[in-house]
């Protein structure tokens, strides 16, 4: 009287599930109350039903935003913020990973980034009901300008000083801070 095959059939308009198994698992879809049909066929070709009310409530993952970044120099603090983000059921945590080892388990948290890098930053949102949703983007650490003017030049009265500043920068602005008088 050895079982030879349980068949299910989840009510859901799902394809019938032939298996050796007494356990299965079957995701629905939708919220509802579904009638579900189990019948166990043995080595011998008896058959035995048994049918089940199965109330299933299907809740939705949450949806994290990240505010974008973009790139930022080097130093530079920058605030992370899940503003944005949204779900049908209360949010039970956030939890933030940089691949700078950072974390933090704020909605909204600060920190510095101080070496040239692409940091990714994932931002995963927890509900209540154990649904989850990871948010991903990527903010680029530029390397600061390095600037090495000339600066010592010795010149007659009416002639002209060229400064040269040696750096990668597109654009210099140059301004006159103070005069110095010897």
């Amino acid at each position: 009287s050895g079982i030879n095959t349980i068949e299910w059939n989840f009510g859901d308009a799902s394809p019938i599930v032939s298996t050796p198994n007494p356990t299965v698992v079957h995701p629905y879809r939708n919220t509802g109350t579904y009638y579900v049909r189990q019948r166990i066929i043995t080595n011998y070709g008896c058959q035995k039903d048994t049918i089940i009310a199965v109330t299933v409530t299907v809740r939705r993952n949450p949806v994290p935003q990240i505010v974008p970044i973009g790139n930022v120099c080097a130093g530079q603090t920058v605030t992370l913020s899940s503003v944005g983000s949204s779900s049908f059921d209360p949010i039970n945590s956030y939890y933030w990973t940089l691949s700078n080892n950072v974390t933090n388990s704020n909605p909204i948290f600060q920190t510095t980034l101080s070496v040239p890098s692409t940091i990714i930053v994932n931002l995963t949102i927890n509900t209540i009901y154990g649904c989850s949703r990871t948010a991903e983007d990527t903010i680029f650490v530029r390397p600061n300008p390095d600037l090495t003017p000339e600066i010592d030049h010795q010149i007659c009265l009416g002639q002209s000083v060229t400064l040269h500043a040696q750096s990668d920068v597109n654009d210099y602005h140059w301004s006159q801070i103070g005069r110095a008088h010897v």
